[in-house]
């Protein structure tokens, strides 16, 4: 679990909840912006995945939970992102 801070289309920062600590800096890469997640979505579609949920955030439409596993005969492809909290930078 994470706080992440994202500026212009990109994560600026980000910081673990438990235990706390700023995130290494060339991990940042790592982490998914909002438009990342919707390209996960989408890719998840186009490749037809054996199993998919996506649930939206009801007022922002921003997605809070994904789960995929592209592949039903396949061990350990599957990944499931939560999100929560989002509030604009001001």
């Amino acid at each position: 679990r994470m706080t992440v801070t994202v500026r212009a289309g990109a994560v600026a920062g980000a910081d673990y909840l438990e235990p706390s600590g700023p995130v290494d800096q060339a991990l940042l890469t790592y982490v998914p912006t909002v438009s990342d997640l919707f390209d996960l979505i989408q890719d998840a579609l186009d490749r037809k995945a054996a199993s998919f949920l996506a649930t939206y955030d009801p007022i922002y439409g921003f997605p809070t939970r994904i789960e995929i596993d592209y592949s039903a005969s396949v061990a350990d492809d599957e990944i499931a992102i939560s999100t929560s909290n989002y509030a604009p930078l001001r």
